[in-house]
């Protein structure tokens, strides 16, 4: 699996960037963000947690906490929370590559709970909480 969009302040895994590290010298096409919200809102909800999430920078309410998933790429349920207020945010290239050739499409994946890679995921987001 691979990560993508994860904050630091929020999630303290290898893959994490600080707020301000998503924002260095990304400017993005603000047509291709708007599909990668559409996408990353259609992921599958692979790990609810009955908590919730705060902007970093204004402190209000932002989303309940949970991590989603397509099956190849794994993200937290506030990623497209931070595309929509900064349509600068950092999107990896080769994430860009691989909707791309999915023509942004997504499919639901199955038996993702069964996935050994998406448990030892949970366990480090547990042990994280």
């Amino acid at each position: 699996m691979k990560y993508i969009g994860f904050i630091k302040e929020y999630d303290e895994i290898l893959e994490a960037k600080s707020l301000k590290g998503h924002f260095q010298f990304f400017d993005n096409n603000e047509a291709v963000v708007k599909k990668v919200i559409k996408y990353l809102e259609k992921g599958y909800l692979f790990f609810p947690v009955m908590e919730y999430y705060n902007d970093i920078e204004t402190n209000k309410f932002l989303c309940p906490r949970g991590y989603f998933t397509d099956g190849v790429w794994i993200w937290p349920s506030y990623f497209p929370y931070y595309l929509k207020r900064h349509p600068n945010f950092y999107i990896p290239k080769d994430f860009l590559t691989f909707l791309e050739a999915k023509k942004f499409l997504s499919k639901t994946p199955k038996n993702l709970d069964e996935d050994l890679e998406i448990a030892l995921l949970i366990e480090k987001l547990k042990n994280k909480l």
